[in-house]
């Protein structure tokens, strides 16, 4: 069996985190479409990692455009055919794209889960709930379920990062970021809330 290209890796992983349709923009950054969203509890961006998104510019895959949307992921990654051209016309990916980058490039403390290894497993393995945040004044609790990071393992625990975005407005919106690092692509899961449980 012939040996799977990066690239092809690559999909096989976007297809973990984006069940079915997906944006590829400027050959770097790689966002959920409507339908994958959909089915993700926090807004997912991907960021290839350098070499990565060499392999993909050099696969030329979109033709000069700014986004190739990919409508079946799993089709895709088969025979590289399917993909959707879409002009730099087509704003509303890209600003999103901008907008969830403004607020990665803000923050720049990343912090760890100080979790025990049977909170790790508990988390990851068996699916239960964590309240983040309970004895901190400043930050409102939340509680958080592995649904909000895709691909984290307890193998690879150790590279999750957060930060969250307190907003003084009581009404407003908190934000909360995931950083998870992997071979292929940083992973930001990005949610936002009120006090509330994800």
């Amino acid at each position: 069996m012939a040996k799977k290209s990066s690239f092809e890796n690559l999909l096989s992983k976007i297809a973990n985190v984006f069940k079915t349709d997906s944006y590829v923009i400027d050959d770097t950054y790689v966002l959920g479409g409507e339908e994958s969203e959909s089915d993700n509890p926090s807004t997912i961006l991907l960021i290839l990692n350098p070499d990565i998104a060499k392999e993909v510019k050099n696969l030329n895959l979109t033709d000069g455009e700014d986004i190739l949307f990919i409508e079946k992921i799993k089709d895709f990654k088969k025979t590289l055919n399917g993909g959707k051209l879409i002009s730099q016309e087509e704003k509303d990916i890209k600003n999103k794209c901008k907008k969830l980058n403004k607020i990665i490039k803000n923050i720049e403390d990343w912090k760890s889960l100080d979790f025990s290894e049977e909170e790790i497993e508990g988390f990851i393995t068996d699916g239960k709930t964590v309240k983040l945040f309970e004895s901190d004044e400043d930050i409102p609790s939340v509680t958080i379920s592995k649904t909000l990071i895709p691909l984290l393992t307890v193998k690879n625990f150790s590279d999750l990062s957060y930060q969250v975005i307190v907003n003084d407005d009581f009404n407003e919106l908190n934000t909360l970021v995931f950083l998870l690092d992997t071979e292929y692509f940083q992973l930001y899961s990005i949610a936002q809330y009120i006090n509330t449980d994800f």
